[in-house]
C-alpha cells in the first residue's frame, strides 16, 4: 500500500484553509503549501463535492473549510481523495485460486487492513493541524 501524493496534498490544503478565517485562492494554497496547481484543482473539486470545503465564486472569492471538518478522520480523506484503503490484493481476485476461502495469507492481510482502517478512523484530521 502506498499513500498517494494527492492524499497528502489534500491534507496540506485543508490545513492551510483551517488555519485562517479568510478565503484563500487556489493559487495562494498552491504557493503556501507547495502543491502543484494542476494537482490542487482536482483535489479542491473532490473536497468541495464532499462538502468539506466551500467555494465562493467571484472577484473576491476563494475556498474555506466547512464545519464538517471537525468530524473528519484521516480515513475519510483517503476515501474522498483516492478510494477506500485495501491491502488485500495479493490473491483475492485470482479466480484460479482453489484456496481462496481458507487462504491464510489473505486472512492475515484482511486482519491487518481492518486494524489499519480502525486506527485511521480514530485520528481526527484537525488533531494533525
Amino acid at each position: 500500500m502506498k499513500i498517494k501524493k494527492e492524499v497528502s496534498y489534500a491534507i496540506k490544503a485543508l490545513k492551510s484553509l483551517y488555519k485562517t478565517d479568510d478565503l484563500l485562492t487556489a493559487e495562494s494554497i498552491s504557493k503556501n503549501e507547495q502543491i502543484p496547481i494542476n494537482f490542487l484543482y482536482p483535489i479542491l473539486r473532490k473536497l468541495s463535492n464532499s462538502r468539506i470545503i466551500e467555494i465562493k465564486r467571484g472577484k473576491h472569492g476563494g475556498y474555506s473549510v466547512s464545519k464538517n471538518i471537525i468530524n473528519l478522520s484521516l480515513y475519510d480523506i483517503f476515501c474522498i481523495i483516492d478510494k477506500p484503503i485495501s491491502i488485500t490484493v495479493l490473491c483475492e481476485r485470482d479466480l484460479n485460486c482453489t484456496d481462496i476461502d481458507d487462504c491464510k495469507i489473505l486472512n492475515e492481510f484482511d486482519r491487518i487492513e481492518s486494524i489499519l482502517i480502525k486506527e485511521l478512523k480514530k485520528i481526527l484530521l484537525i488533531d494533525l493541524f
